[in-house]
């Protein structure tokens, strides 16, 4: 149903007048967001070192070191970094929760369940794996969570299972009531992800809506990504039945 007799599939957004995003059924959908006064995006960046080997992720953090660097000097963004995250790092930083929150780490979708994974207390474990529950109540308060990792998009429908929607972590999250939630649905490389969350950025930068924004990370990847096309993977949640444009 996303595919036409056209250049280009319809999930793009070069496509004229198509929005798509994932609204859940929420008995107290949020009103729209307005769109944002002149003002710099208040960023929570956080990078779990866990699983990364040293290499990866030396490369991770200097790509989000230009990214980040990019959206300063343009006057854009004002970002605190953490890494590593354990669970009260991740505690204390939300005390004052930002407009957006951004996790680059590992996620996966496994047992019914949808985990974020982030650096353990001490050196007895080798990854702390946090529920979508966990994560949802933690990062309440902020107006967008970026989930740059492996299937933090995932809804328990998209492998076949009978498990709630909100076994997953981005479901979760616009459930618990963060009003924007942009994640992978998939499993997808850490360079495309974070090229993919560039792009947001950039967009949301200059103005342009959640749902422009998400678009021009699908545009991007589907340029850019050619080897094994995963445009389509990044996928947005808008906790309001509203269809209009969203802003942070």
């Amino acid at each position: 149903m996303l595919w036409a007799d056209v250049p280009a599939p319809l999930l793009l957004s070069a496509t004229p007048g198509l929005i798509l995003t994932r609204h859940l059924d929420r008995p107290d959908p949020l009103p729209p967001l307005s769109e944002r006064s002149n003002r710099s995006l208040c960023i929570l960046a956080l990078t779990p070192q866990v699983r990364r080997a040293p290499g990866e992720l030396a490369e991770i953090q200097r790509e989000l070191a230009a990214l980040w660097a990019e959206l300063r000097a343009a006057g854009t963004a004002e970002i605190t970094e953490i890494s590593p995250v354990t669970r009260a790092d991740l505690a204390r930083a939300m005390r004052n929760p930002p407009d957006i929150v951004q996790f680059t780490g590992h996620g996966w979708y496994t047992d019914g369940r949808g985990v974020l994974m982030l650096d353990p207390i001490g050196n007895g474990a080798s990854a702390d794996p946090v529920s979508a529950d966990e994560i949802a109540v933690a990062l309440r308060g902020a107006r967008m969570v970026l989930l740059a990792s492996c299937r933090g998009g995932q809804s328990a429908g998209i492998t076949g299972g009978a498990d709630s929607l909100l076994t997953g972590v981005a479901p979760a999250l616009s459930a618990l009531g963060v009003p924007i939630v942009a994640g992978m649905q998939l499993g997808l490389r850490v360079g495309s992800a974070l090229r993919a969350s560039a792009a947001i950025y950039n967009a949301l930068a200059a103005g342009r809506s959640a749902q422009a924004a998400v678009g021009r990370a699908r545009d991007e990847l589907y340029v850019t990504e050619t080897q094994d096309g995963p445009w389509y993977v990044p996928v947005l949640y808008v906790a309001t039945r509203d269809g209009g444009p969203v802003y942070v």
